[in-house]
């Protein structure tokens, strides 16, 4: 039997294909029934529109992307963040393959995340160009 968040991520994906916009409006009315009913569900929507469900990431994991959420809403600097959250120390991915970022490293649904603060930085303070349909 599939679980209902893959059912939901494979309609989430489905619709985004027909509507981009979808996968934002989507996740902003996830989160408001989360909150109506008091589920502690939190999703992240990266520019491509990917959703990735944060509740569903180890301790460990939330921790980093909590750290690097912090940093990226005090306005980091790009390429410190990316030095530091992205390919640094601060990353407990790059533990396991000794600083490399990995295939399995770059697919990770938390280093996702993070990445793509990074690359909403990097448009922010205009080094990082945006993707030419909008980043999706």
């Amino acid at each position: 039997m599939r679980r209902l968040d893959d059912f939901l991520r494979e309609m989430v994906c489905w619709a985004t294909d027909r509507d981009p916009g979808f996968a934002e409006a989507y996740a902003a009315a996830v989160m408001r029934r989360a909150r109506a009913t008091g589920c502690r569900t939190r999703l992240y929507v990266t520019l491509d529109g990917d959703v990735v469900d944060l509740t569903l990431l180890s301790d460990e994991a939330q921790r980093w992307v909590a750290r690097a959420w912090s940093a990226y809403r005090r306005g980091i600097r790009w390429r410190t963040f990316m030095n530091r959250y992205v390919a640094g120390p601060a990353n407990p991915l790059l533990a396991a393959t000794g600083g490399k970022i990995t295939r399995a490293v770059f697919e990770d649904e938390a280093f996702r995340v993070v990445y793509d603060l990074g690359d909403r930085l990097g448009v922010a303070q205009g080094v990082v160009g945006e993707a030419p349909d909008g980043g999706r």
